[in-house]
């Protein structure tokens, strides 16, 4: 085969991998990412939410008000949150001592009552309870939130 049929052999099969490593594929737009940015934005009011049984949790600066269907509330108060990359936790105590860790980690989720996608995935761990569920941010803070503890 001579040098020139090889060549005009080739040519154009290397400008068709070409084009078609450039077009778009025309089924639609392109995915959302699967995960939101790693930093977690704790200074506004945070909800939570879970069913299985039904839950809420309000994130206020300091304070932290936990709802489950058949139980009273229970509200807590947390020194701060400590913040890691894609996580901030809280550990909370409330006047009649009960413990419990808030841990919203930055992953999309959409495992709650609603099934509205929300930008955080939340875990309560109260007393014998694991409870899990979704977070958002619902608003600028309400009050002055305290410093958050940095991860060592």
């Amino acid at each position: 085969m001579s040098k020139q049929l090889l060549i005009a052999a080739l040519v154009p099969l290397g400008a068709a991998l070409i084009l078609a490593s450039c077009t778009r594929d025309e089924e639609g737009p392109a995915p959302a990412p699967s995960h939101p940015p790693s930093k977690i934005d704790i200074s506004g009011v945070i909800t939570a939410r879970g069913d299985d049984p039904a839950w809420s949790l309000t994130i206020d600066g300091t304070t932290l008000t936990l709802k489950r269907e058949g139980e009273a509330d229970v509200v807590a108060t947390a020194e701060g949150a400590t913040i890691e990359p894609g996580q901030a936790q809280w550990q909370a105590i409330s006047p009649d001592n009960q413990v419990f860790t808030v841990t919203l980690y930055s992953s999309f989720c959409d495992n709650n009552p609603e099934q509205k996608r929300m930008p955080y995935t939340a875990e309560v761990d109260v007393t014998t309870d694991v409870l899990q569920g979704c977070a958002t941010k619902v608003s600028a803070p309400a009050k002055p939130a305290a410093p958050a503890a940095k991860a060592s």
